[in-house]
């Protein structure tokens, strides 16, 4: 948690765009993030959390010798003939674009869509997003050596749908045929906010509001996009992935409120306030 101390900065913003829209990984990469990331998962790690220990035997099991996993992403221009408009209804500004995550089996050469994300896809409820924070501020006490870290769960307000299949559910799981990836992930968010934005991913089952998070270390997008891929492969499905961001003068102190969006540049939200953060998902 030494790194929310300052911003992720320029390296991983170069990381996003010298990958020039592609990200590929065989088992032996898989295997290296199993061992740096989830071995190692803050707060104890594998003695802490069973679910640690399972996802990273799940982990190791996922990918053959052969196979070949492709995070691509990339923005577009809109198209006319689609009745499409630079932001559409989207006064948030969010640019067009998709995330997503491809296996091809060495073996058969099947190809498999692991999960995709854009501007359109539904995200999940706000008890999600109060889980997040409140896993976040565990982490971050944890690290400070602050008991009163964990806050009392916020008020989740009544929303509408979203305007999408499983509008009425608050961790939607499909949408257009495919399975549902968090926001941050969408390529507005890699290309504009990774270098001011952390992310953390949630190791235990997805879609679990009983279940207690077990987060990553804060990590770079273009980390996230491989240990997103690598939990949705082990679980079945993609797992909790948010960003956080801070107002500079405040970096790495413990937030009392947060504010939930989906586009870490949204136009239309209201200012981030001295005490809270911004939580992209």
């Amino acid at each position: 948690m030494d790194r929310m101390n300052f911003i992720p900065g320029p390296k991983a913003k170069a990381e996003i765009h010298e990958a020039e829209g592609r990200i590929f990984f065989n088992r032996a990469a898989a295997l290296d993030y199993a061992d740096e990331f989830i071995w190692n998962a803050p707060g104890g790690g594998l003695a802490r959390s069973p679910h640690v220990r399972l996802l990273y035997q799940l982990v190791g099991a996922c990918l053959s010798e052969g196979d070949l996993v492709d995070v691509w992403f990339g923005l577009r221009s809109p198209d006319a003939g689609e009745g499409e408009s630079e932001h559409g209804t989207r006064p948030s500004a969010e640019d067009i674009g998709h995330t997503w995550a491809v296996l091809t089996t060495g073996a058969e050469g099947r190809r498999q869509t692991v999960w995709e994300v854009g501007r359109d896809t539904p995200f999940a409820g706000d008890e999600y997003a109060v889980r997040a924070f409140n896993a976040y501020r565990r982490a971050l006490g944890e690290h400070l050596q602050q008991t009163t870290a964990v806050v009392e769960p916020l008020p989740v307000p009544r929303r509408e749908g979203n305007g999408v299949d499983g509008a009425d559910e608050s961790w939607p799981r499909m949408f257009r045929d495919k399975a549902v990836a968090s926001r941050a992930l969408a390529p507005a968010n890699l290309y504009h906010a990774s270098a001011r934005m952390w992310y953390f991913v949630d190791f235990a089952p997805p879609g679990r509001l009983d279940e207690e998070p077990v987060l990553s270390r804060p990590v770079r997008a273009f980390d996230a996009l491989i240990l997103s891929t690598l939990v949705a492969l082990a679980y079945g499905t993609p797992p909790q992935v948010f960003g956080v961001r801070y107002k500079l003068e405040n970096i790495g102190q413990m937030p009392a409120g947060y504010l939930r969006t989906q586009y870490e540049a949204d136009e239309e939200i209201r200012e981030q306030t001295d005490d809270e953060i911004l939580l992209v998902m």
